[in-house]
């Protein structure tokens, strides 16, 4: 068939990769799983995600029962937060990047994923707060989102980062699954 030719004729084979021509050894699975910076990032993307999938569970009940709000006026609380922290990401990200600042804007922003997080429990009564509170926890989440993949591509050894990102993005949907 003409897709097969097209293969076999004119797409060309990838080049072998810089380990492979220089003779590097592959980490093992278990070099990657448990290597100190790439563990902390896994366990970070666990945790980030299972929070997530509790929240949906949580706040949705939230506002039907104590707001009031029919499900179809879901959408009210979460598409506000959603855009307004897409817009809130982009200074602290941008401030990171040009002052070699990463890790104080992960820091924060772990720190104030905790604070909207443990705050949201007193406020499941409140419409406006659970909105004000989802709103700083989407923000966080995605500088979170940004910046934890770049991490793991920096921390990994050159000829293992398929495998630290392989391992990341299963530990990510682990983290969905528990929560």
């Amino acid at each position: 068939s003409l897709a097969v030719a097209v293969i076999i004729w004119i797409v060309p084979s990838p080049p072998k990769a810089a380990e492979e021509v220089a003779g590097a050894s592959r980490p093992t699975l278990s070099s990657i799983v448990f290597h100190p910076e790439l563990l902390r990032l896994n366990i970070g993307i666990f945790i980030l995600h299972t929070v997530l999938m509790a929240i949906f569970i949580v706040v949705p009940i939230a506002l039907l029962e104590y707001g009031h709000m029919p499900t179809r006026t879901h959408w009210k609380v979460y598409l506000p937060a959603v855009l307004l922290s897409f817009m809130a990401m982009i200074p602290p990200i941008i401030w990171a990047e040009k002052r070699g600042r990463n890790r104080v804007v992960l820091l924060g922003s772990v720190g104030f994923m905790g604070l909207s997080v443990v705050a949201l429990i007193p406020a499941l009564h409140s419409v406006g707060w659970i909105a004000f509170l989802l709103f700083v926890y989407f923000a966080v989440f995605n500088i979170l989102e940004a910046q934890l993949p770049a991490l793991v591509s920096r921390f990994a050894p050159p000829a293992g980062k398929g495998t630290a990102l392989g391992v990341y993005n299963t530990t990510q949907a682990i983290g969905l699954a528990a929560g």
